[in-house]
């Protein structure tokens, strides 16, 4: 289900707008003001609030960290299917404008989900393939057209020599269905074919817009659509340009030198952000124009890359910020952004250069295009041809040149740049042990943290709960100096937790309270606060028990007091409409917390003790306590073999070893060897340490007692050591290594495209076809060898068809209680001894006709199933509860919210996968949804409903979720996103341009107001 795995992932953005570098803290502070102040269902909206609101929406749209940081992190190493559904949802969320306005992206997410699940193989996802994104002369025929509007955008062509010995039947080449008989050979060529031509799309596309390749992005910026938006860019460059050191000016873009240098160009560039329109700076529209055609073609750039199934290490830019800087612009050429066939079309057409200005109509409007039109210049003149390829690229003559002259060409001056970069960047601090234990700690808590995820880390005084544990591992773009960060890569994302306790009893928040994300480099801190005051103040915390509860801090009164005195509360059931209550002892610490929570309408006094009230139970906030501190220092009681190399430096720190750095030259360091009896020193050429060469340092006695290994060198290959701690002398080891075969490098792929090299299929003898399928586990392979010609055909899909029954009624058995099964408990042991088969075809008879047949996918079979019993509604939410086949292996839950609708179509569902067979299962996930709907009527918008955190520590106890148990009746009429949306956007830009906006169905009339705009007042539609 797209839609709903959009939904689970979407509640992971507050997080993520913590964890954004933000020096200010305008975009916490914007994000925790607008989950506070939520737009009011009904009523009048109050003016203040509205400005408020308007202010802190603007501040989070217009933060740079948002729209280039975030995309960029959310894709360090994660290549499953939710990670990359959430990146993109997330990454739509951030370019939305404000928190709710999502709209314009949910068909985008859901068409996006489809591509990936046709990536992972899912063979229901109904999308346009990705064949139809390269050209018609290496695009496999599909086996059918699906249900979507295709419009013949891609011309037929000649079909592939592959696949001529299957065009007459009609077979297909598809990703995501069974593929035809193809031998391996035909198969490989096949492949060949196709990543070739994808190379050679994308590789011809990179070198074109290399040049532009080193702008800021401050400066593409400029192309924006929006003119207020374009303007905030350019002014943002020019800050940035005037901050540049002199000595770093002339390293920049020749294009940047020219927008900001003195001259008619940057004159230009002043009349425009001092209020005028483009069209009357024609100096920066040409400068701006040949622009535009950038952001298309990175992105068909990306698209030929996901084709191939694999992205290269050093590619320009990412999916997700391509999305975040061209959205304006494919509005602009009225494209849905998940139809990206239609831009490589558009641009395969306008590599036809005089094609151009009919497809990208903006580019008429450029001077030097209406100069040529007005010169009565035809388009197939030469002149005019090279004032398009002059817009459209630096380089008219790399354009249809040799592609591999154009690469060493674009390589050597990217290298020449790096060069000239590499003296600005900062030194990093001389190789000290202080150094050496940071980098080696960053490791251990790297490791640490991976294998518990809820670990917190504490320095000094302050708690972090780990975000990104390597945001170095993000690819930074190479051409966006001004917006990304850098990360070093030592550095540590984290997100600081306000302490409510002591710093030896400390009990932290459940979210993250600091006013920022914030980057720890444990190195750094190690080399400033000193080796031994950075291992004795630094810890690892694991959370305790389930989530604590309390309200927010009261003036007067210590907040674990309240938190203990609410805690007890929760326990003893001392809540509203409950007859238990809390009797705290006179003069102690709970009674003055009663009293400060009476004070604040918390809780209340009754005959049978002190309870809280409905109001406390809304302000319930959730806390951990913090438990079992692991300081740094604290070895586990493990083999040697088992430990971290930290562990490892921190064992022979205590017993006495130092570390000193190799001597630069080979003779010193051959020299350099350890025996028993020597002086405890270790080596190493950098921060590297390697933990075979500790072990034989540690274990130097017993390999001399028991292999008669004399001495261990300092300065030998890693992979030496480990043959050392097998039992081989330090100088045999050595010499294996060296004899190793050297691990060579990958091939790259051939750029020459030659389709016609591999002839027709017929000339190829056919091979064994191998199985599609394989055989599942427990199936026994026929042992009869396959026949070639029509009979192996049909006997391969009579086996196959065999499996995918054996596989569904495997499927049936899961989910429900099996025919024999229910005849036994049915008829009782006596009874089922003698007629086991009767009763179990009765029960079979009666499994048939209590089931529901399941829609035939393509491909696959009717399977029955199996109707699930029905759940207790919630008041007024519905429980479903969903098969196996919905969320593997355990089926899921998934609840109906009545007050929230996206759109006249899609409501507001949340669906939580079942972690097991068992009812203690079932009843963790109904627990984790009723709390979920509790908090329904918290929430304006059905996105922001669907964004709220559900991690297991976030869920509070049964009793809390039964007191916020909803009572009233669903409403009758439910106002969508859409149009709560619509109503913002009116109201705003009445209020701030003076337009006066009435709705009339779909359409909105604008009325000019006649003072502001200078011009007669009319009406347009």
């Amino acid at each position: 289900d797209a839609e709903g795995c959009i939904a689970t992932l979407r509640s992971a953005f507050a997080d993520l707008c913590a964890s954004c570098p933000d020096p200010e803290g305008e975009v916490m502070q914007g994000w925790k003001w607008l989950c506070l102040n939520p737009v009011p269902a009904e009523g009048e909206q109050d003016e203040h609030l509205f400005e408020m609101r308007a202010f802190y929406s603007q501040k989070l749209f217009d933060s740079v960290q948002l729209h280039t940081q975030v995309p960029q992190l959310l894709g360090s190493g994660r290549t499953a299917l939710s990670d990359k559904v959430g990146a993109h949802v997330l990454s739509s969320l951030l370019e939305a404008g404000s928190l709710d306005g999502l709209q314009a992206y949910l068909d985008s997410c859901i068409g996006w989900c489809s591509d990936m699940g046709v990536e992972i193989g899912v063979p229901e996802c109904q999308v346009t393939y990705a064949e139809t994104m390269l050209p018609s002369f290496i695009r496999p025929v599909r086996v059918e057209e699906l249900p979507c509007d295709d419009d013949g955008f891609v011309e037929e062509g000649p079909v592939l020599p592959a696949q001529a010995a299957q065009a007459s039947a009609s077979q297909n080449l598809m990703a995501n269905a069974l593929h035809a008989r193809l031998s391996v050979e035909q198969w490989g060529r096949l492949r060949a074919e196709w990543d070739k031509a994808g190379a050679f799309i994308s590789e011809n596309l990179k070198i074109r817009l290399g040049f532009y390749q080193g702008l800021p992005w401050v400066i593409l910026g400029g192309t924006h659509p929006d003119r207020e938006k374009a303007m905030a860019c350019l002014q943002q460059g020019q800050h940035l340009w005037d901050a540049l050191p002199g000595a770093a000016r002339h390293l920049q873009h020749r294009l940047a030198k020219d927008l900001f240098t003195p001259g008619p160009l940057h004159d230009d560039l002043q009349h425009f952000l001092s209020g005028e329109f483009l069209e009357d700076c024609p100096s920066l529209e040409a400068f701006l124009a040949p622009l535009t055609f950038i952001q298309i073609a990175e992105r068909i750039i990306e698209g030929a890359h996901k084709d191939l199934g694999v992205l290269p290490k050093y590619h320009s830019m990412t999916a997700l910020s391509i999305e975040l800087r061209a959205p304006e612009l494919n509005r602009s050429l009225s494209l849905r952004p998940e139809l990206f066939g239609k831009l490589l079309e558009c641009f395969q057409a306008a590599r036809k250069i005089r094609k151009v200005s009919s497809i990208f109509p903006f580019f008429r409007g450029h001077p030097r295009v209406r100069a040529l039109d007005a010169g009565g210049a035809k388009t197939a003149t030469s002149k005019y041809v090279t004032q398009l390829r002059t817009l459209l690229y630096r380089d008219s003559v790399v354009q249809h040149g040799d592609i591999r002259a154009a690469a060493g060409l674009n390589e050597s001056h990217k290298a020449q740049r790096d060069k000239l970069k590499r003296g600005l960047e900062p030194k990093e601090p001389p190789l000290s042990q202080a150094i050496l234990f940071g980098q080696a700690a960053v490791n251990h808590v790297r490791q640490v943290c991976g294998d518990d995820p809820g670990a917190v880390l504490s320095l000094r005084d302050g708690f972090w709960a780990p975000v990104i544990l390597r945001p170095s591992a993000i690819h930074k773009v190479s051409h966006a100096p001004l917006a990304i960060a850098s990360m070093n890569k030592n550095d540590i994302l984290v997100s600081k937790l306000e302490n409510f306790g002591t710093a030896d009893a400390p009990t932290v928040s459940a979210l993250s309270e600091g006013p920022r994300s914030e980057v720890l480099n444990l190195c750094s801190c190690a080399h400033d606060m000193g080796l031994d005051a950075f291992l004795s103040s630094t810890r690892l915390w694991r959370k305790q028990g389930e989530v604590c509860v309390s309200v927010p801090s009261i003036e007067g009164v210590p907040d674990a007091h309240v938190a203990g005195l609410v805690q007890r509360m929760v326990k003893e059931h001392a809540l509203s409409d409950c007859v238990n209550g809390v009797v705290p002892a006179r003069g102690s610490e709970e009674e003055a917390a009663l009293r400060g929570l009476v004070h604040e309408g918390f809780a209340e006094e009754t005959c049978l003790g002190a309870r809280l009230t409905s109001e406390g139970v809304a302000a319930l906030t959730f806390r951990h306590i913090l438990s079992s501190p692991l300081p740094l220092t604290q070895a586990r009681n493990v083999p040697l073999a088992e430990l971290s190399v930290f562990e490892l430096m921190v064992s022979m720190r205590s017993k006495g070893w130092a570390w000193s750095a190799l001597p630069s030259k080979k003779a010193d360091r051959l020299a350099l060897k350890f025996s028993p009896g020597d002086p405890l020193v270790f080596y190493t050429a950098g921060v590297t340490v390697c933990k075979s060469y500790l072990l034989c340092l540690l274990d130097a006695e017993n390999l001399s007692t028991k292999y008669g290994v004399a001495s261990i060198p300092h300065s030998l290959p890693p992979d030496a050591y480990d043959l050392i701690l097998q039992g081989m002398q330090p100088a045999q080891a050595s010499k294996s290594i060296e004899n190793m075969p050297k691990r060579g490098k990958k091939r790259g792929v051939n750029l020459d495209l030659d389709v016609e090299v591999c002839g027709e299929l017929q000339d190829i003898e056919p091979e064994p076809a191998l199985p599609a399928v394989l055989p599942a586990e427990g199936v026994v392979a026929p042992d009869h060898p396959v026949e070639e010609g029509e009979e192996s055909h049909d006997s391969l899909e009579r086996e196959l068809e065999r499996l995918i029954e054996q596989e569904a009624e495997e499927l049936v058995d899961e989910v429900t209680i099996s025919g024999s099964a229910a005849a036994a408990v049915a008829t009782g042991p006596d009874d089922s001894k003698g007629s086991s088969a009767d009763g179990a075809a009765a029960a079979a008879s009666r499994d048939v006709s209590d089931s529901v047949p399941v829609k035939k996918k393509r491909g696959g079979h009717d399977a029955q199933v199996r109707r699930l019993p029905r759940l207790a509604p919630w008041g007024p939410f519905i429980f479903h509860r969903k098969h196996a086949a919905a969320s593997p292996p355990f089926g899921g839950v998934e609840c109906v919210c009545p007050y929230h609708a996206l759109n006249s179509k899609t409501g507001c569902k949340k669906f939580v996968s079942l972690q097991g067979p068992l009812e203690s299962d079932e009843e963790r996930c109904l627990l984790t949804l009723k709390h979920w709907a509790n908090q329904a009527q918290h929430f304006n918008r059905q996105r922001s409903h669907l964004k709220m955190p559900l991690r297991p520590a976030d869920i509070p106890s049964a009793g809390i979720v039964l007191q916020q148990k909803p009572t009233g009746e669903a409403p009758r009429q439910v106002r969508t996103d859409v149009e709560l949306d619509l109503a913002d956007g009116a109201a705003h830009w009445s209020s701030v341009c003076g337009y006066v906006i009435e709705f009339e169905g779909d359409l909105i009339a604008f009325l000019v107001n006649e003072k502001q705009a200078g011009k007669p007042a009319c009406a347009t539609r």
